[in-house]
This record gives C-alpha cells, sequence and structure tokens, in this order.
C-alpha cells in the first residue's frame, strides 16, 4: 500500500465509530464487506450500522448540550455554538452541522435503507470566505430534524392545496330534471382549475436542496350508483342543448334501470380524480398517488306510453 492510501485509512478509520454513515468526498463507490473500510480510485466508504439518534441535543461530550425542553443549546469542543446555521443543522453524533446535498445521488452499495440521502457535513471553522471543506455522508436514517426528499416532496404536495372536482352532469341533481332510462349522461369537470385537475407545481426547500413536484390527473373514475364505473381520462365535454341526444364524445354512460329503488329515488355519483404526484431532488424522483372524491346525485325514470 502506498502512502497515499496509507494516509486515506488513517485518516478516516476514526469516523467508523460515528455510526451509521457512508464517507465520500464524491458519490462514487466501492463493493464492501460489512465492517470494512474500502479505497476505490481516492474514495472511501464505510458500511452503514444503525446511527441512533445522534440529531437529538445531548448532555456531556463535545456535542450538544441541554434537554429536549426549554431553550437548546449546543457546543462544539467546549465552546457554545449556535444548533443551526447556513450549513444545517448541528448533530453531536457527527460533529458537524448536516444538510441535504445539493444533486444527491443513487444510494451507495453498502445502504440498509435506499430511501436514506445523501448529506453535506460541515464542522464549525471549516469555511473560509468562499472555501469550504465538507464530507458527504449517506445516512439510512436521518435524524428528525433533517427531511429527506421524500419528506420535503410531501410538503411541496401539501402547498398545492389539492381538492375535489366541481361536478358537471346532465341530467342534473335539481327538481324536475329527471334522466330517463336509454338516454345518454354526460359528465364533466365543471371550471376546472389547477388545483382540482392539474397541472401544478410546488417545492419545497431545506437548507441546499429543492425538491420541485408537479401533480396533474390522470383519470377520474365515475361510480354511476348501478353498480357501473366508467373512466375518463380528460376533463369531459359540458352538454349543451345543440347536442340533442347524442351521447357524450369522451365521458358518458347510459342507465338501463330507473333510480326509483334508491334512496331518495336518486342515483349516487361518485367522481374519484386519481392524480398522480412526480417530484423529483437531491438526485431521486419518486411518485405518490392521491385521490379526491366529489358526489353528486341524479334521478332516472322510464319514459311511459299510454295508448288510448
Amino acid at each position: 500500500m502506498n502512502k497515499m492510501r496509507l494516509w486515506a485509512r488513517l485518516l478516516i478509520l476514526p469516523l467508523v465509530f460515528l455510526g451509521a454513515v457512508v464517507v465520500a468526498p464524491t458519490p462514487a463507490f466501492a463493493d464492501c464487506e460489512d465492517g470494512t473500510v474500502c479505497e476505490d480510485d481516492g474514495d472511501v466508504v464505510i458500511n452503514p450500522t444503525d446511527p441512533g439518534n445522534p440529531g437529538d441535543p445531548g448532555n456531556g461530550g463535545d456535542g450538544d448540550t441541554g434537554s429536549n425542553t426549554g431553550t437548546q443549546t449546543c457546543s462544539y469542543q467546549g465552546k457554545e455554538i449556535p444548533c443551526s446555521s447556513p450549513d444545517g443543522v448541528w448533530n453531536s453524533g457527527y460533529g458537524c452541522y448536516l444538510q441535504l446535498a445539493p444533486g444527491g445521488g443513487p444510494p451507495p452499495p453498502a445502504a440498509g435503507n435506499p430511501n436514506g440521502a445523501w448529506y453535506q457535513c460541515t464542522e464549525p471553522g471549516a469555511c473560509q470566505g468562499t472555501t469550504c471543506t465538507r464530507r458527504t455522508l449517506w445516512l439510512d436514517n436521518p435524524p428528525e430534524q433533517l427531511p429527506s426528499p421524500a419528506e420535503l416532496a410531501q410538503e411541496a404536495l401539501e402547498r398545492m392545496d389539492l381538492e375535489p372536482i366541481q361536478i358537471g352532469i346532465v341530467p342534473e341533481d335539481e327538481p324536475g330534471r329527471v334522466g330517463l332510462v336509454g338516454m345518454p349522461v354526460w359528465m364533466w369537470v365543471e371550471n376546472p382549475t389547477a388545483n382540482s385537475f392539474g397541472p401544478i407545481t410546488e417545492s419545497a426547500t431545506a437548507g441546499s436542496l429543492t425538491v420541485t413536484a408537479t401533480a396533474r390527473v390522470e383519470s377520474t373514475v365515475w361510480s354511476m350508483g348501478d353498480g357501473n364505473e366508467v373512466t375518463c381520462t380528460t376533463d369531459g365535454t359540458p352538454y349543451e342543448v345543440k347536442y340533442g341526444e347524442s351521447g357524450s364524445p369522451d365521458c358518458g354512460h347510459r342507465y338501463t334501470t330507473t333510480s326509483w329503488d334508491k334512496p331518495e329515488h336518486r342515483y349516487t355519483i361518485t367522481a374519484t380524480t386519481q392524480w398522480v404526484v412526480e417530484w423529483t431532488g437531491g438526485g431521486q424522483t419518486g411518485t405518490i398517488p392521491i385521490d379526491h372524491v366529489a358526489e353528486t346525485q341524479i334521478r332516472v325514470g322510464e319514459l311511459q306510453v299510454l295508448n288510448q
């Protein structure tokens, strides 16, 4: 082993005791067996084990001081330091400020949890002017103060304020309005908005990482109350008198029985919009399915012909 590789081993070995981390100057990895330190083109990988929860404020040592109640204080090498900074949130277990690493990357081969994330670890005083010396860590189970990209995606989703559609339908649920067996029923999204039908995009940021999510409705499933479902992949076509007795070109139904035996002599119709939220950030991507349900009722009768 040459002197350069020996130096790298000696420098990194003390970090084994810090917990479940993978340390690399850049997101490049070597295949390792558990409990080993491996080298690959200058990158050093430490296989992860369970780091516990070093993000909590602690008592004693060179890390956090104080308790989980009241004002939190943090210390480093016997000196009090801010518990958060532009470099992230202080973590006594790793002895540095942690924040999500920009760009992220795929999990290392030694990762125990593929849903973890890469974080930047910056010690106090590591930045001089515009130059910073940082480590890059893969955390299988990040401390509670550090959101994962998936958690940021959820935050972006919450900012969208998604809502059920406003149902457009003929015949309407109004006094004197009755549909007929065999006649077309038209369904559509009335006054669609970005919040009710998409697409809509929001972002959430933690430290240097931003996750962007875009939500759109992939389909609307109409449960017609007679045991049938109609799946529409568009927002439907609003009915106009000029269409007469023709069926909807993209979202319609025809009843074969009346609604007389149903509660209040009406069919209860539910429109379930099936959203897909696609997000990206920190070198990761994902999707979040979500449904919203709207409801209405209509009456359906049968045309009677009287012979005199």
